[in-house]
């Protein structure tokens, strides 16, 4: 598998596709190729479950969970070992958390949260 990008974003190497490694990719492909993890404008609601279960990454993306009321919403991913805890008494909490596809996430939460999305990277089809 290649992955096209022109010929700017390649070293010079004589091809015209960029390796499934991008060993061969210069400093704007490998600028556009991380641009392809952050989240883009295509999501899909979550049902919302009990505080402290888990849910499981569709695709490459991140998770987000939010609530306008005073409490704490806390994701962990468990498979990368990673989270973040949003804390507040007043203007509400919001959380994210980056996944890979597959990854388990834990929602640990104090205020029902309003907003529970799954949110696909850039580079999701």
């Amino acid at each position: 598998m290649s992955i096209y990008l022109g010929e700017t974003p390649l070293a010079s190497t004589g091809y015209d596709k960029a390796d499934v490694d991008l060993s061969n990719v210069n400093a704007s492909g490998t600028a556009l190729a991380s641009g392809w993890s952050m989240p883009s404008s295509r999501h899909i609601n979550l049902t919302l479950l009990a505080s402290g279960s888990t849910y499981t990454a569709p695709a490459n993306g991140w998770f987000e969970f939010s609530t306008g009321a005073s409490g704490v919403i806390q994701l962990a991913n468990r498979t990368k070992e990673i989270g973040m805890t949003s804390l507040t008494q007043s203007y509400g909490a919001r959380t994210f958390v980056p996944v890979e596809k597959g990854d388990v996430v834990v929602c640990t939460y104090t205020a029902t949260p309003s907003t529970h999305k799954f949110i696909y990277a850039e580079g999701e089809n």
